[in-house]
């Protein structure tokens, strides 16, 4: 049965791959010195029925790619090489008929934004990527 946590554990798989992160937890560390380190969460999400025996759900997942701010050129030189490679390992697994997503049906876009970003009361700097509209549906 499809799921928003077995998702989640397909895309932080999906995301270690990518060349370049250095880990990707479920759980962030409290300051990232070095990286860039990939972190995975959910955002929110809404949910319907019909017909009546369908759920479906639609989340927001996001990505956070995240390293210190200590020096903006090095952070620059960590992250900005990584955002594009990361969005298209989602896409690929999105659309591999062999090797898709297990948990979700469909991804309707991604966004991201770049930047400063704090994280667990301490300032990194990295990319937010966003993956909206992340369906997921199962018989109830």
């Amino acid at each position: 049965m499809a799921t928003i946590e077995g998702f989640l554990d397909e895309l932080i798989a999906v995301v270690g791959s990518v060349s370049g992160i250095a880990y990707a937890p479920d759980d962030p560390p409290a300051a990232i010195a070095t990286g860039p380190a990939a972190i995975v969460w959910l955002t929110d999400g809404t949910s319907y029925i019909g017909p009546p025996e369908l759920a479906t759900y639609h989340h927001t997942a996001r990505v956070g790619l995240l390293t210190a701010l200590q020096n903006i050129a090095i952070a620059n030189q960590r992250i900005l090489p990584r955002i594009e490679p990361v969005i298209e390992a989602i896409w690929r697994k999105l659309k591999s008929s062999s090797n898709g997503f297990d948990n979700c049906q469909n991804i309707e876009r991604i966004t991201y934004s770049y930047g400063p970003v704090e994280w667990g009361g301490v300032w990194q700097f990295g990319a937010i990527i966003d993956l909206e509209q992340v369906k997921i549906q199962r018989v109830i």
